[in-house]
C-alpha cells in the first residue's frame, strides 16, 4: 500500500541492495544520509520486491558481484572446424540435358583420372586427347606473350633484319596433349608449335644467357596453349613450371608481333636495350 502512495520516482530499479548505494546517493546529492529509496522494484525477475531494511543483505542466491571483485573470464565456446572431404560428387548443372548412364560413367571415369597426380607419359589417358581437343576450340582472351632468341644475333644482323612471321618449328606436327607433356620432359621445342612465355625475364634469359646481343619478341594474340592451366586442370607434374611458358599451335603472323627489342648484356650482367623495331 505504501508503493502506491510513493511517486514513481522514489520506486527505483536496483540492481544491488539499498545499503550499497547509500555512499553513492551521498556523493551525487551531497545530502548526508539521502541513501537509496525504501522500495525498489527489481531489475532482474525472481529477487523479492518485498522492501528490503538498510543494513540487510538480500537472498545470496540473487546477490550481485561486488564492484570491485574480479571479473571471472567468460567461457567460449570454441567454434567447430569444418571438414572438408576430398571426395567430389559428379553431378550435372541444373538445367543441362540429362545424362546418359554412358556418359555419367565416362564422367566419374575422368574424375578418377585426375584425382591424383600423374608423371609419366604412359599415365596419359584418353580422355586427356578429349580435354586437349575441346581445349584448343575454347575461344580465350588476348594475352601478351615474349620470345627470346640470341642465335647469331649482332648489331649488324640487326641492321638488315626485317620483322617477318615466326614459323613454328620444322617437323611432324606434335599438337596434341601427349605433344605437350612430352615438351615438358625434354624442354625441347615441339614440331608445329612456336615457345613462348607470359614473363619478359624470361624471355631475356632465352636470349641472352649463351650470347652477348639478343633479341626479344613482344606479342598479343588469342590462340595458344598455356602449358601451366593445361597441365594443372589435368593433374599432371609440369617440371618447368617456371618458364610460364605458352605455345602457339600455330605460325605467328607479323601483325601479331607489336615490337621487336635488341638486348646486349651491360655491367654486371643487366640487360641494356639497344634499339627496337615496329612491323
Amino acid at each position: 500500500m505504501l508503493a502506491l502512495l510513493l511517486p514513481f520516482s522514489e520506486i527505483s530499479c536496483l540492481t544491488r541492495p539499498p545499503d550499497f548505494y547509500m555512499g553513492i546517493e551521498q556523493q551525487r546529492d551531497g545530502k548526508p544520509g539521502a541513501g537509496a529509496p525504501a522500495i525498489y522494484r527489481p531489475c532482474k525477475p525472481g529477487i523479492s520486491t518485498s522492501p528490503v531494511a538498510a543494513g540487510t543483505a538480500p537472498n545470496p542466491v540473487h546477490q550481485p558481484p561486488h564492484p570491485f571483485a574480479p571479473v571471472q573470464p567468460k567461457m567460449v565456446k570454441a567454434p567447430a572446424v569444418p571438414v572438408f572431404s576430398t571426395a567430389k560428387v559428379v553431378q550435372q548443372r541444373k538445367g543441362a540435358p540429362r545424362w546418359t548412364p554412358d556418359q555419367h560413367a565416362a564422367r566419374k571415369a575422368d574424375w578418377d583420372l585426375i584425382s591424383r597426380q600423374r608423371a609419366a607419359l604412359g599415365e596419359i589417358a584418353a580422355g586427356d586427347e578429349t580435354y586437349f581437343e575441346k581445349y584448343l576450340r575454347e575461344t580465350k582472351k588476348y594475352v601478351t606473350v615474349y620470345r627470346g632468341d640470341g642465335r647469331g644475333v649482332s648489331p649488324q644482323s640487326w641492321a638488315a633484319f626485317l620483322i617477318n612471321d615466326i614459323n613454328p618449328k620444322p617437323g611432324d606436327p606434335e599438337i596434341s596433349f601427349y605433344g605437350v607433356v612430352a615438351h615438358t620432359h625434354s624442354n625441347a621445342s615441339p614440331g608445329g608449335m612456336v615457345s613462348t612465355t607470359s614473363k619478359l625475364d624470361i624471355a631475356l634469359h632465352w636470349a641472352l644467357e649463351t650470347h652477348t646481343h639478343g633479341m626479344v619478341w613482344k606479342i598479343q594474340l588469342y590462340d595458344y596453349i598455356d602449358v601451366n592451366g593445361l597441365l594443372a586442370a589435368r593433374n599432371f607434374r609440369n617440371r618447368y613450371e617456371g618458364q610460364h611458358e605458352f605455345l602457339i599451335p600455330r605460325k605467328i603472323a607479323r601483325n601479331e608481333i607489336k615490337r621487336v627489342y635488341l638486348y646486349t648484356k651491360g655491367l654486371n650482367g643487366v640487360s641494356v636495350i639497344v634499339d627496337s623495331k615496329k612491323p
